[in-house]
């Protein structure tokens, strides 16, 4: 069980809200060009949560430590290194959404990671 902004989650919750909240904020940038910081640290919050094995309930609200670093972000050049693509498709892929990605203040992609080495695994597959 996690206590995340108000709310208590536990089990397939927590992992159910951090991938309706990483589409969440890539759907809010690619809308509005840019994710507000406590979009950002809520979305970082529950993919450590998401990562972390439940304790045991204790009748007490339990506050959790996270046992992993938060979602890492790679350049653009770095992604379409791992994707066998080119920079241009790569924005392209973040600006649709098939990647989650975040636009910074400066206009620079940063791309997560997981979602990244998730595409370059389906697209071996194929």
């Amino acid at each position: 069980m996690r206590y995340v902004d108000g709310v208590v989650l536990e089990g397939d919750d927590i992992a159910l809200a951090h991938v309706l909240i990483r589409i969440a904020v890539a759907y809010r940038n690619r809308v509005n060009g840019a994710v507000t910081p406590a979009e950002l640290a809520l979305r970082d919050r529950l993919a450590v949560f998401a990562r972390t094995p439940s304790g045991q309930v204790s009748g007490e609200r339990e506050t959790a430590k996270p046992a992993e670093a938060p979602p890492v972000a790679i350049s653009v050049p770095e992604a379409a290194a791992l994707l066998v693509l080119t920079e241009q498709r790569v924005r392209s892929l973040a600006r649709s959404g098939a990647l989650i990605a975040v636009k910074s203040a400066a206009g620079h992609w940063q791309i997560d990671a997981d979602s990244a080495a998730a595409l370059a695994a389906r697209r071996k597959r194929v």
